[in-house]
C-alpha cells in the first residue's frame, strides 16, 4: 500500500515522499536539506548529465557533488521541479514582453497620429 505525504520545509519546491510499508525517502529532515543544498550548488545542468548517466530506478542510491549517497527519485523531483519554476519564469517573462511590445506600439501610434493632426491643423490654418 502507498501513501502520499507532504515533505515538510520540501513542500515549497513541489517535492513529494512516497511511504511503502513504512520506509520513506528522503530519510530525515537534515538530510533532504542537504541533498537539496547540493542540487542547488552544482545546478539543473549537471545534475542532468548526472542523471543521464544512471540507469537504475529511482529509489537507487547514486553519488552527486559533495553528496556520497543520494536517491535518483529524490535528484529527478528536485530536478522536475527546477523545470517547472523555469518554464514559469519564461512564461511570466514572455507576458511582460508581449504587454510591454504593445504598449510601446500603441505609443507609437498616438504619437504618429498626434504628428499628423498637428500637419493638418499647419496645412489648414495656412
Amino acid at each position: 500500500m502507498q501513501r502520499v505525504e507532504s515533505c515538510g520545509f520540501l513542500t515549497g519546491f513541489g517535492c513529494r515522499k512516497k511511504t511503502v510499508h513504512g520506509q520513506a525517502a528522503p530519510p530525515d529532515r537534515d538530510r533532504a536539506k542537504a541533498w537539496y543544498e547540493a542540487l542547488e550548488r552544482i545546478g539543473p545542468s549537471a545534475v542532468r548529465a548526472r542523471l543521464a548517466q544512471e540507469s537504475a530506478s529511482s529509489h537507487a542510491a547514486m553519488n552527486i557533488s559533495t553528496i556520497p549517497i543520494m536517491t535518483k527519485g529524490f535528484a529527478e523531483e528536485w530536478l522536475a521541479w527546477r523545470d517547472q519554476q523555469a518554464t514559469k519564469r519564461e512564461a511570466e517573462f514572455r507576458t511582460r514582453q508581449i504587454f510591454w511590445t504593445r504598449f510601446a506600439a500603441l505609443a507609437a501610434s498616438v504619437e504618429a497620429s498626434a504628428a499628423v493632426i498637428g500637419w493638418i491643423i499647419t496645412i489648414w490654418r495656412k
